[in-house]
């Protein structure tokens, strides 16, 4: 049986330790969190996905007035709309794809973002939840989900960790291919990369957080999870299974560094 914090991980996620006084709250716990010194690495390059969702739903509402909502479409719109009516004028079809790929090979860190703005962007998927939730649903037939990527430091190298301590939470919760690696010497690969995931749904429903497919799940409830009329949301922090007691020791000192009133942590 695998237990972190007195929480039996086969039985769902665990949560946290720490519960949001209200879903209004996740864009600025996902912002202080990305900001906690040492704890993870290359902030400043967060990438949203799937991001393309919530420039649909953009696109789909030009005149949605607000001023996140114009500050939003001006950072990931501006140049396409110029590119749009460039291709209008010469009497050619635009091509989205293709402005993409040519945008993002002009520009390596095109569409990632600092902490300021990965939190701004959720923000707006939270204030505008009813909105971004029905056009998904129309659109996709599914509920909105929005994640912040993030990365762990390399374990050799952490500025916060000892290197002693990773290596036995990692034994702690050692899958059968990490154990494989380490009882024969191998160097082990650790998969550093995990996410923020915002997920919105109707009252009494939500996404269903198991261990599966290598992933597993830690929850941060909200107290009040509504963030619309018809809409709650979810916070999770999902993160792969092979290096589940690097990140569980992360999350045990994130949720000792958030503890900040206005949150209503446990």
């Amino acid at each position: 049986m695998a237990v972190w914090n007195g929480q039996d991980l086969d039985k769902g996620a665990p949560t946290l330790g720490f519960t949001l006084a209200t879903a209004l709250l996740v864009p600025d716990f996902v912002r202080q969190a990305l900001s906690q010194e040492g704890l993870f690495e290359n902030v400043q390059d967060t990438q949203l996905t799937p991001l393309d969702d919530l420039k649909d739903w953009m696109r789909s509402d030009p005149w949605r007035s607000g001023d996140l909502f114009s500050r939003a479409s001006d950072l990931l719109l501006a140049e396409e709309r110029q590119a749009r009516a460039a291709a209008k004028k010469a009497g050619v079809e635009f091509d989205e794809v293709g402005f993409e790929l040519e945008a993002m090979e002009e520009d390596p860190g095109f569409e990632s973002f600092d902490p300021e703005w990965a939190a701004d962007l959720l923000r707006l998927a939270v204030e505008e939840a009813d909105s971004v939730q029905a056009w998904c649903r129309r659109t996709h037939g599914v509920d909105f989900a929005l994640a912040a990527s993030f990365q762990l430091p390399d374990p050799r190298r952490h500025r916060v960790f000892r290197r002693e301590d990773i290596g036995a939470a990692l034994a702690a919760h050692a899958t059968p291919a990490l154990a494989q690696a380490v009882a024969t010497g191998r160097a082990a690969r650790l998969e550093l990369a995990g996410a923020f995931q915002l997920d919105l749904s109707a009252p009494g429903a939500g996404p269903s957080f198991g261990r599966a497919n290598g992933v597993g799940f830690v929850r941060i409830p909200c107290a009040d999870p509504r963030c619309g009329d018809e809409t709650v949301a979810h916070l999770s922090l999902a993160y792969p299974l092979d290096s589940e007691g690097y990140f569980l020791m992360t999350f045990d000192a994130l949720r000792r560094a958030l503890t900040l009133k206005e949150f209503g942590d446990e």
